[in-house]
């Protein structure tokens, strides 16, 4: 299984993460595990995946959540943006 970093910078928070993800993990499932994750540091943050999108940061994108990173054309160590 191929797997890609991404650095998601998450500008509610003032903080970036890499993530090594499988390039065929869809969107929604990345985003939920995320989460997950950053909830872990700041309980605060709403859980509500439906709320965030990932933006693609060289293009402004929305990721579409059913589609892939490899989909989606995301490359290694790509910025992506979680709002």
């Amino acid at each position: 299984m191929k797997k890609t970093e991404v650095v998601t910078v998450v500008p509610g928070i003032c903080r970036e993460y890499r993530f090594l993800v499988p390039e065929q993990m869809e969107i929604r499932k990345a985003k939920k595990i995320f989460l997950r994750l950053m909830k872990e540091e700041f309980p605060e943050i709403d859980d509500e995946t439906q709320r965030y999108s990932l933006y693609q940061a060289r293009t402004g994108f929305v990721l579409k959540d059913d589609s892939t990173f490899e989909r989606m054309g995301i490359k290694n160590g790509e910025k992506l943006i979680f709002g």
